[in-house]
């Protein structure tokens, strides 16, 4: 009896593995078979996302992150010099141009002083109506008047040029016409414009 037993036992054991490895298998077939279907029909149509207008696969969106990636380095790389001009080659150009460039006050303080030079008194008889600075040529144009001296003013007029063409930034001076002019209410007067070429 003990042999019968055995034999039976090993043949329903090896029924219940095959039963088993065949509910694997048709499990097995019918999962991918299912993932397969989700690959193609369901997932396309879950994992596109509309991103800037535009509808884009995984693929799609990883080269947009690229692309955007990219812009957003050339956007800080132009912030960076916005901020640290510095860095920039046309800051640096700009700093170095106006660096050279005279400075327009200093040189309004010495016609100023030089002017005051000639005061007669307390009255002033040089008046300033205007001053240019000409960067690009190097030259400031000086217009104004002689006055409160009589019939002094074209000998003090004169005498200004030459103290203007002595200071150290100056390298020429262009004349001014010498004229006396007459008002009532100026009395005797010559207008001047000058021209400054700057070392």
């Amino acid at each position: 009896m003990p042999n019968t037993k055995k034999p039976e036992q090993a043949k329903h054991v090896s029924t219940g593995v095959y039963r088993i490895l065949f509910s694997f298998i048709v499990f097995s077939f019918v999962l991918t078979g299912v993932l397969t279907a989700s690959r193609i029909f369901f997932l396309p149509s879950l994992t596109h996302v509309k991103v800037a207008g535009e509808e884009r696969d995984i693929q799609g969106i990883r080269a947009y992150h690229t692309q955007l990636m990219a812009q957003l380095s050339d956007t800080e790389s132009r912030r960076m010099d916005l901020i640290l001009p510095i860095q920039n080659e046309q800051y640096r150009a700009l700093l170095a141009s106006k660096q050279s460039a005279p400075d327009f006050l200093a040189l309004r303080q010495r016609m100023q002083g030089i002017a005051s030079q000639f005061a007669d008194g307390e009255t002033p008889v040089i008046f300033f109506s205007d001053m240019r600075l000409r960067e690009q040529e190097r030259l400031l144009e000086v217009s104004g008047e002689v006055r409160n001296i009589g019939q002094r003013s074209m000998t003090v007029l004169a005498q200004f040029v030459e103290a203007v063409q002595e200071l150290p930034l100056v390298a020429d001076v262009q004349n001014p016409r010498f004229t006396r002019s007459f008002s009532d209410e100026k009395g005797d007067f010559s207008p001047f414009t000058i021209l400054i070429t700057l070392r």
